[in-house]
Order: structure tokens, then sequence, then C-alpha cells
């Protein structure tokens, strides 16, 4: 269960993402709250999963508290503004997604998938995830009523953010400092934010990561070749990616699901 606190100053606010909420059945709502002070306090003695904030409140704004946070284990943070110029400054602070008000249905659940994408990542680095539970979630289908809202992701280039097209992403690579992300036009687009930052929001998206420096569109893929302790990806644009030995396994599993579905890619 995913434990959720909702800040807000205004009633109406935090009523309309708690009905929300109530759609899911993997959240619930452990605290409300109106302003910034008590969401510090709230958030280290209720340490949820995930976070729903305003900007603008009374004693300390919704940005004041997530550079204010001491907690351990913070929150993953979803920014409800009425204002979309604190969209930089909220992702400057990691909030992971960024909705105005008044909320769209569908645009939250393309945040929730976000969410959930990043706790199965730390649960996966606790060792605590379900591997055929992650590769049943990449596997699913997306129902028709979130496609509008899900096919795009953000991605922080400069002092912008990008809404990027996910079919049009082919692959990323990792270097340096940078992420490169390549894609269906012939554009390759730097950013700052790091490989696994990338990953979370990309998991849930029919993506997999085969190295680290490394993450592929799975529509992408052309085929796959075992060479022994690693794996060759021919991409559809003729480019070929070499798994690292870490990251066996997700491609295993990978291939397992393919197999089971009649898919012709390995080799």
């Amino acid at each position: 269960m995913i434990r959720a606190l909702i800040v807000d100053d205004e009633n109406h606010a935090r009523s309309g993402i708690r009905a929300l909420l109530a759609l899911e059945s993997d959240f619930q709502v452990v605290g409300e709250c109106s302003d910034g002070r008590e969401a510090l306090e709230m958030i280290e003695t209720l340490r949820p999963d995930a976070l729903f904030i305003d900007v603008q409140m009374p004693c300390l704004t919704g940005l004041e508290v997530l550079q204010k946070s001491t907690s351990s284990k913070r929150p993953y943070t979803v920014i409800v503004s009425a204002y979309d110029s604190y969209a930089l400054p909220a992702f400057d602070a990691y909030a992971m997604d960024y909705l105005l008000k008044p909320v769209d249905s569908n645009r939250f659940k393309s945040a929730l998938i976000r969410l959930r994408s990043h706790i199965d990542l730390e649960l996966r680095a606790d060792g605590k995830a379900d591997l055929d539970e992650l590769l049943r979630r990449l596997q699913q289908p997306v129902r028709s009523s979130e496609v509008a809202a899900s096919d795009r992701v953000p991605v922080k280039i400069g002092r912008r953010i990008r809404f990027l097209s996910l079919e049009h992403i082919r692959y990323l690579i990792a270097n340096g400092s940078y992420v490169n992300l390549y894609m269906s036009t012939g554009e390759v687009i730097h950013t700052s934010e790091r490989i696994s930052q990338m990953e979370g929001k990309l998991i849930s998206h029919h993506f997999i990561r085969i190295h680290r420096s490394v993450i592929l569109n799975i529509d992408q893929i052309r085929e796959v070749h075992s060479t022994g302790t690693r794996y060759e990806f021919a991409m559809a644009g003729g480019e070929n990616m070499t798994s690292g030995v870490t990251y066996k396994m997700n491609i295993q599993n990978l291939l397992a699901a393919w197999k089971k579905t009649g898919d012709i890619r390995t080799g």
C-alpha cells in the first residue's frame, strides 16, 4: 500500500485529491494538513511514501517544505498548483511531477503511473521487489483512458522542462554528467537528470535498462542475442547495444515474457 499525505490550504483542493486517490486500490491517505509548517511535522512523523502538496500556503510554501524537510525517507512529491510559473523550481527541488489546478483526472493518473514506477525501483534496489510483478506491469496494456495522459514524459533541459513523446524516444545513453536521449526524429537531446531519474520516469512505459549507462525503448529492439554473460541488442535504427552483467536478470525476465507471447526477436 502506498501511503499518501495531502497538503493544501484549500479544503476543496484536498477533497479533490482525496477523491481521486480513493479510486486507486493501492493508495491510502494517511494524513492531511493546510500549512507548510504542519506539513514538515507530518512528513517526519507519518513518513509517507507520496506527498501531494500545493505551493502557495501559510507559514511555508510547498517548495520551502521540500527544501527544509530533514526526513531520512523523503516522500515522492507531486506539486499541485494553480500556477505554472513554479514548475522549474519544483523540478529543481526534485518534485516528481507537477499538476495544474483544476486537476485533470487523466493527468493525475499519469502522475500516479510515474510515482508507482519510482516506488518499484526503490523496492527493487532494496531487494524487496517481485521481478515478476514488475514485468507484469511492464507488459500490461495501457487503458485507452490513460493513453493521452501518459504518452509524454517531462525532461529537464537546461532551465526548461520539455515534455517528450515516449514513442519518439528510441534509447538513452549516459555520458558523464549528462544523459543523451536519441529520438526517432534524429534529434539528440541532452539532460542533466541522472539516468536513475530517467529510469524512474520510463520503466512503466515499455522501456528497459540493460546497462548502468543505457536504457532502451522495448518497441525499438529488433533482435536480442546471448553472448554468454551478456546480451547484444540490435536496434531498429541499426545500432547495437551490449548489456551489463548486473542487468542480466531484467533481460532474462523480459525474454521469458517474449517467449510466452511468441515474440520472435530472441536468438
